[in-house]
């Protein structure tokens, strides 16, 4: 029986997809226990991890805003001597556009991503891009994908019907730069008739107003509104009552290394998808399930496609869940752990 310590907030849609799926391990080989935090290590912190095998973390070790514990937490892992498995889901390195870039910096948690990259025994990473952008901090990488939980209740579909095409976009206020890049297309989709536009996600904040804004090419779009953000066990509701979902990506390295997630959400919960042409999307999109836009062009022809031939929504979203459901299971993907963590304890596969 291998033991398996990971580190998980449950707080965010990266612990949801990367740690959570740790309860699907084979309960026969694996024990899993959760612990939310190791930060401010207690003196016998090391004699607590010996009665592990592995210990998982994500992105780093430290998370405390107010000091970096990882030189404590890596005294107590390598006498407790445990192997370590750091999972990265993003970019560790934040364009300066980025709302939180400064204060990323500041806390150091560029290099505390670096610095546990480079300590751990393995990695697992959601990419292959971004798998091939951590092999200079260490050579032992396995690419875990991202898969919705279709065990969990959000994911339910009883999908709401509509007379006009819902069009939304459904993520996070770190996405202004995306949205500004198609802010002129997103002006001529809120003129078309029978069109609704939404944006999934909004709460307070200048970001998510700023979002707001560009999609209702400020205030003047025929029909606009905000879906207001719900916790990450529930957020899922929202593709029930949405046609069509839109997901811009301004091309660089950061957004490269980002992972398909809105194309697995839009597909498992047969929404059509309008997406940029680029990694991560194209891991999943092609023009038989979905619409691929270049850069700031085609997002307005898109939708408008969508909205005169509802028959094409139907077929799209129904060939994007079916490559969803084949190409993303959350069990096949946590063998693929399983292999990893019976390696790095000396155990074959039978």
């Amino acid at each position: 029986m291998i033991k398996i310590l990971v580190i998980n907030t449950e707080q965010s849609g990266v612990d949801m997809y990367r740690l959570t799926p740790h309860k699907y391990l084979n309960s026969e080989e694996f024990e899993v226990h959760f612990t939310p935090v190791l930060d401010n290590p207690p003196a016998d912190l090391h004699k607590q991890l010996s009665e592990y095998d592995i210990v998982v973390f994500s992105r780093m070790l430290s998370k405390d805003s107010q000091k970096d514990w990882t030189k404590d937490l890596i005294k107590h892992l390598e006498k407790a001597d445990v192997k370590v498995v750091l999972d990265y889901d993003d970019n560790w390195q934040l364009p300066k556009y980025h709302s939180l870039y400064k204060d990323y910096e500041k806390k150091g948690y560029r290099l505390r991503q670096v610095n546990a990259a480079k300590f751990a025994d393995a990695l697992t990473v959601s990419t292959p891009y971004l798998a091939d952008k951590l092999k200079s901090y260490n050579k032992d990488i396995t690419v875990v994908k991202n898969c919705v939980d279709y065990h969990e209740v959000q994911w339910m579909k009883y999908k709401t019907t509509s007379n006009k095409l819902r069009v939304a976009f459904i993520g996070a206020k770190d996405h202004v730069k995306d949205m500004q890049m198609i802010a002129d297309e997103l002006c001529k989709i809120g003129q078309l008739e029978d069109v609704e536009l939404y944006y999934g996600g909004w709460a307070p904040g200048k970001e998510n107003n700023e979002i707001a804004s560009i999609m209702s090419c400020a205030g003047a779009s025929n029909l606009f509104d905000v879906i207001p953000a719900l916790t990450v066990n529930c957020y899922g509701q929202m593709y029930n009552h949405v046609d069509v979902c839109i997901a811009p990506l301004y091309k660089d390295e950061f957004t490269q290394c980002k992972s398909e997630l809105k194309a697995l959400e839009a597909g498992f919960m047969r929404c059509a998808l309008i997406a940029s042409n680029q990694v991560p999307f194209t891991y999943v999109c092609h023009e038989g399930n979905s619409t691929l836009c270049d850069g700031a062009n085609g997002w307005y022809e898109a939708v408008k496609k969508y909205r005169d031939n509802r028959d094409l929504v139907v077929t799209h979203a129904q060939k994007l869940n079916k490559d969803v459901l084949e190409k993303y299971d959350i069990l096949n993907e946590a063998k693929k752990r399983e292999k990893l963590y019976k390696r790095l304890c000396g155990k074959q596969e039978q």
